[in-house]
């Protein structure tokens, strides 16, 4: 069980590792006379604009062409490079999802880009994903951040996403603690202080409105997210709702792992996770997750 922390994304350099995030991956390759080179980086989350949730639906709107636009150009100045030199620019991208709509995709990045079509590679963000965050030949990722990214490969160049539409339903946690709470306010189930801790994360003042505030999409979206080290520390403390939380979401994580390591028909396949949620998780849990795993 591997870590892809925060820690990572912020110290790697440009030349060893690459960065992931739940929106963009960019891996660029420069020409050279006898070999490639290969340059990576991430996009920094204080760039990331908080209303893209999926960042290409069938086709990229302007907004997103003109995002991916000025991101490609502060790659090439960082990399002292220009876009002539780009052999290929492969792009992961969140909602780069169905076979029938790639076409559409893949032209609409390319005139965006100012590029040749056939030196544009896209993809969806969780394979890019599961390149950076390891080597291993054989090896899953579980990424849970904004939304969800999960991959697997028994191979190099067998990747596949897991899914990726999440049709299944990933546990969310901060979802679930929105719906628990509710239940707190009409009595379905047991008042604990975590209510109050989400409350006043919230901004909420009356609690018999707080269903209607969230209903009425009143509650922005950067509180909604945040949540998870309320519930992890409500869970160090015993509470009994956080517990459960907790436990449901390690349980379904770990499900997923073992279903994705199945699928590499490889039980010694490394199990990577990442995203903002697992960051803020306190050792204990990791402890946990990782027992659960092995």
């Amino acid at each position: 069980v591997k870590r892809h922390t925060a820690y990572e994304m912020k110290e790697c350099d440009w030349s060893s590792h690459l960065c992931s995030s739940d929106l963009f991956h960019f891996i660029f390759f420069f020409k050279q006379t006898t070999a490639y080179e290969i340059k990576e980086c991430d996009w920094s989350s204080d760039v990331c604009s908080s209303d893209l949730w999926c960042i290409m639906d069938a086709t990229p709107s302007r907004q997103v062409c003109a995002v991916l636009n000025d991101l490609l150009d502060e790659l090439c100045r960082k990399a002292a490079v220009c876009r002539d030199d780009l052999a290929c620019c492969g792009l992961g991208i969140n909602g780069v999802d169905l076979e029938d709509e790639y076409a559409d995709q893949h032209q609409g990045v390319v005139e965006a880009l100012g590029l040749p079509a056939e030196r544009v590679s896209l993809v969806n963000d969780g394979i890019v994903a599961l390149w950076g965050a390891t080597p291993a030949s054989a090896a899953a990722i579980l990424q849970h951040g904004t939304g969800f990214t999960s991959a697997y490969r028994s191979r190099y160049g067998a990747e596949t996403l897991f899914d990726h539409l999440n049709i299944g339903r990933q546990f969310d946690l901060r979802n679930e603690l929105v719906a628990q709470v509710a239940r707190m306010m009409d009595g379905r189930a047991e008042h604990t202080p975590l209510a109050e801790r989400v409350l006043r994360h919230f901004g909420i003042e009356d609690e018999s409105r707080y269903c209607e505030l969230i209903y009425q999409r009143c509650i922005p979206v950067e509180r909604l997210k945040t949540t998870a080290p309320l519930v992890f520390e409500a869970w160090l403390e015993g509470d009994p709702a956080a517990v459960a939380l907790v436990d449901s979401a390690a349980d379904d994580y770990a499900l997923t792992a073992h279903a994705m390591i199945a699928r590499t028909e490889n039980p010694a396949a490394e199990m990577v996770f990442g995203g903002g949620v697992f960051q803020q998780a306190p050792e204990r849990f990791w402890k946990r997750l990782e027992r659960d795993i092995r």
